[in-house]
């Protein structure tokens, strides 16, 4: 872990690398080599920071080396672990047990609480990974975090807010035309239509409950959460 130059040379030979996402700031490469990402700004700004080049976390991709520009001295880059997992772009796969998904959720929440001196910036759903085979949530892409004192509640809004997105958008579609469910449930999908913080965890649990008080049966996979009364026509 350390300072790296690089020349445009050095650049361009890791952008004809394997191409793995393009964000706002910039794009990822995967190195086969040491299995590390290369994340390549799309421009090199003279106050930007990477922070956290010490930390190591097996389910958040901190910095590793950093890159620098040799003729200009600015940031070009930084590498990072590779971490696997699937974007929740589109939902959580309608095979996953619901109760899987709540013990991984627990994990990552805690996860958050280790890192209560940083801001998690960006933790948004393309940032968010979730590994089925080990069970897991994975952040990547932490170039835009920095320090900041007790920021736990605030990196659990983000979490959640995202977390939240996935389940409603995907799985919970049908709230948005059937107003014959709980207070509390439609309480908590009117504040997901106004963009308001909504707790991951007790939005899960009561569509469980929403789905099982409708057809006496407990959802047992998220597949569940969207029952052919309430699915679409």
């Amino acid at each position: 872990m350390g300072k790296v130059l690089v020349d445009d040379h050095d650049v361009e030979a890791i952008r004809f690398g394997r191409k793995i996402g393009v964000g706002k700031e910039g794009t990822c490469y995967f190195s086969e080599e040491d299995n590390q990402v290369v994340k390549i700004y799309h421009m090199y700004l003279p106050r930007r920071k990477v922070y956290f080049e010490n930390l190591s976390d097996n389910n958040i991709t901190f910095p590793n080396d950093t890159l620098f520009d040799m003729e200009t001295g600015l940031i070009a880059g930084y590498t990072m672990d590779y971490l696997s997992g699937i974007k929740l772009l589109d939902g959580f796969s309608k095979k996953l047990e619901i109760q899987k998904l709540k013990k991984a959720y627990l994990v990552i929440r805690e996860k958050l609480k280790e890192y209560n001196d940083i801001y998690m910036d960006d933790l948004v759903l393309e940032n968010i990974l979730f590994d089925y085979q080990r069970n897991i949530f994975n952040l990547i892409d932490t170039s835009r975090w920095y320090p900041c004192f007790d920021s736990y509640r605030e990196n659990l809004k983000l979490l959640d807010g995202a977390l939240a997105h996935a389940l409603c958008y995907n799985h919970l579609y049908w709230l948005k035309e059937n107003f014959a469910v709980s207070k509390e449930l439609l309480k908590l999908y009117q504040s997901y239509q106004d963009y308001q913080f909504i707790p991951f965890l007790e939005l899960l649990e009561m569509s469980e409950e929403e789905i099982k008080q409708k057809t006496g049966i407990k959802p047992g996979i998220i597949g569940d959460l969207s029952p052919k009364v309430y699915k679409k026509n």
